[in-house]
């Protein structure tokens, strides 16, 4: 098992976002809530997959899913909500940027092969 911590801190950010609707009480926010709740799981189960059979395609799909939780609040219409917005955004830098450093800490052969 890989023990690359930001693996491990995308993993409880995902969970976050998954619950975040629940406990943040933005559960009748539609667009908001499933954003959360399938990017929540989608940013789980590739940290997972991270963690035990680490390729740079796992980052890089977690990269992707962080900016999307980035402009989802505008590209989705739910931006006037700011606690939604704002835990979206902010656990999509997170998960962004620790893709990145994940990405930047591969060694070479590992990114030229995914």
């Amino acid at each position: 098992m890989n023990t690359r911590w930001q693996d491990w801190i995308n993993l409880i950010f995902g969970a976050w976002l998954f619950f975040s609707p629940w406990l943040l009480k933005y559960t009748t926010l539609g667009a908001a809530s499933w954003n959360s709740f399938v990017f929540g799981v989608a940013i789980v189960v590739f940290a997972v997959w991270a963690l035990f059979a680490p390729k740079a395609w796992e980052e890089w799909t977690n990269l992707i899913l962080g900016l999307w939780l980035i402009i989802a609040p505008w590209a989705v219409g739910f931006s006037t909500h700011a606690l939604a917005t704002w835990n979206l955004v902010a656990v999509g830098v997170v998960v962004a940027v620790l893709s990145l450093i994940a990405l930047g800490s591969q060694p070479p052969t590992s990114v030229a092969k995914a």
